[in-house]
């Protein structure tokens, strides 16, 4: 990669034996970090991935997913300058450094300069910046041991010399995967000399580092509008956009970023408020493999001149799925933008937006994406209330659009299911069937009957089944509908179920509707994007 200037570091110890002992730390135990010789060690905070708490500065708060983690607070290994010339007792020239924990799935570590009993950072954990410390200028090696390891302990990993000159300023983000061995993958330290162009008036300066040790060589695209000319063509694994970093406006708010591959949109997000004239990191991390939701998925870590950070999470997915029955193809607006175009019964549209709340306005079709939005009233209007960062939404409009006293609405759900039994399928049923009586959805093992109890009993239309999902056998079981309080069941649907799978059963249609009978479109949310199949009553 040509614009990158850091240098990737190797590892002189095994990942295996590295692997086990990581494995005996307890890194949901985080402790206060120990002083240095130049500064006392902060307190820990903690932070919590589904609520986005804070961490204060200490070496034992950890940033989850949507929190904030302050600065690790590690004491000076020896006398902060600011010039890089001689130290306070005359001693040589030296360098300032701090670390970022950018590893996923690594645990809380301590770092040292080799031969030095003085840590850089103690308990730095997975998405914490340590502070700047002082170490001589020259070319150190860095050691990386457990947390709460004795400094004179054999290191879980030690990395290759780091040019270090005097003077100037490091981030070192720690980054890849701990239990591999591949060099395009495996754990390293990737040294970044700190050395930022000026921003303009109502500009700030940043620095991107891809460390998604899952992720492929991608586009940076700021403003996410254009994934086919994005202005960082090729960004690749373990490398960065060069040490002028990225001028970014900071005057207009909602600054979005785009990641593509291959010229199409992977995922995006909204950036938080940039200090003016700023100098900033934002690491890509986490694994593109787990959904947005999951604390190891795919996230920016961004770092703040002030050694603050803060997990910025995906921005909200929409999967719109049409089931209205007396509208050929609807085109759906919010203000004056169409995020739907043309949309069939039965079709499943997907769309990503910043987070916040949404009104959606719903014409009849016009073909051609981007058609401007008519000056006639819509056929409906509905809201996509709260959408959250980090998190995929199900919105299904069902019913009656035209008629006279219209049926017509949207349900939004969120994706909940429980993640933790990977041997069975789970399964969601939500009622969108305007025509359909109150129902219960459960298995059938004797035709024309619904096992008692129901697995999802007395759904009306609109509602659905529990978030967490109720677990299936895998295999081809049968779900049945059945009118409330009784097991004669009125429609019988064969699916096909895999371990570990996690779907929404919709029913829609109309129970005897020649063009749209009652039918149940199953759509699969282990994966992004989701998928969708059809299938009809037996």
């Amino acid at each position: 990669m040509k614009i990158r200037k850091s240098l990737c570091v190797g590892l002189s110890l095994s990942v295996a034996a590295a692997v086990a002992s990581l494995a005996c730390n307890d890194d949901d135990n985080p402790s206060t970090g120990n002083p240095g010789e130049g500064g006392a060690a902060g307190s820990g905070g903690a932070a919590d991935a589904s609520t986005g708490g804070t961490s204060g500065s200490g070496g034992g708060g950890v940033g989850g997913h949507g929190g904030v983690a302050g600065s690790a607070d590690a004491g000076d290994a020896g006398g902060e300058t600011t010039d890089g010339g001689e130290g306070p007792d005359g001693s040589a020239a030296t360098a300032m450094i701090r670390i970022v924990h950018a590893a996923t799935g690594a645990p809380a570590v301590d770092l040292y300069v080799k031969g030095d009993v003085t840590p850089l950072a103690t308990g730095l954990a997975y998405g914490k910046a340590s502070s700047y410390v002082t170490v001589p200028a020259g070319n150190p090696e860095i050691e990386v041991r457990a947390m709460g390891a004795s400094p004179t302990s054999t290191p879980l990993y030690t990395t290759s010399a780091v040019q270090m000159e005097a003077g100037k300023k490091y981030t070192a983000v720690a980054s890849g995967n701990v239990a591999s061995t591949a060099t395009t993958d495996a754990f390293r330290v990737l040294p970044l000399e700190e050395a930022f162009a000026a921003a303009g008036a109502g500009k700030t300066r940043v620095r991107v580092v891809h460390a998604g040790w899952d992720a492929p060589t991608v586009g940076l695209d700021v403003n996410a509008d254009a994934p086919a000319a994005p202005e960082v063509p090729s960004l690749a694994r373990f490398a960065d956009t060069g040490t002028d970093g990225l001028e970014l406006d900071t005057t207009t708010g909602y600054l979005q970023l785009g990641v593509d591959v291959n010229a199409e949109k992977v995922t995006s997000f909204t950036l938080p408020t940039l200090p003016d004239g700023g100098d900033v990191f934002v690491v890509a991390t986490g694994l593109l493999s787990k959904l947005a939701r999951d604390p190891a998925g795919f996230a920016l870590l961004v770092v703040m001149p002030n050694g603050d950070t803060t997990f910025v999470l995906q921005n909200p997915r929409v999967y719109g799925l049409m089931a209205v029955q007396d509208e050929p193809t609807l085109d759906v607006y919010t203000g004056p933008l169409e995020i739907i175009d043309s949309a069939a019964f039965g079709s499943m549209p997907a769309f990503q937006v910043r987070p916040e709340s949404y009104t959606l306005d719903f014409y009849p079709g016009q073909a051609g994406a981007g058609t401007p939005r008519p000056s006639d009233p819509p056929l409906a209007t509905a809201n996509l209330p709260g959408l959250a960062a980090g998190q995929q939404y199900l919105a299904v409009g069902a019913g009656k659009i035209d008629a006279a006293t219209s049926t017509f609405q949207l349900f939004v759900v969120p994706e909940a299911f429980d993640l933790a039994d990977a041997t069975k399928a789970r399964l969601r049923v939500l009622h969108a069937s305007d025509d359909a009586p109150t129902l219960d959805f459960g298995t059938v093992t004797v035709p024309g009957t619904l096992v008692s109890p129901p697995l999802f009993p007395n759904l009306a239309y609109g509602q659905v089944s529990a978030a967490a999902g109720a677990s299936l056998p895998t295999g081809s079981p049968t779900l049945g509908a059945a009118a409330t309080g009784t097991t004669a069941t009125t429609a019988e649907f064969g699916l096909t179920t895999a371990a570990g799978e996690r779907a929404f059963a919709v029913a829609v249609g109309e129970p005897g509707d020649a063009t749209h009978p009652l039918q149940i479109v199953v759509i699969r949310t282990e994966s992004t994007p989701w998928t969708k199949s059809i299938v009809p009553a037996d």
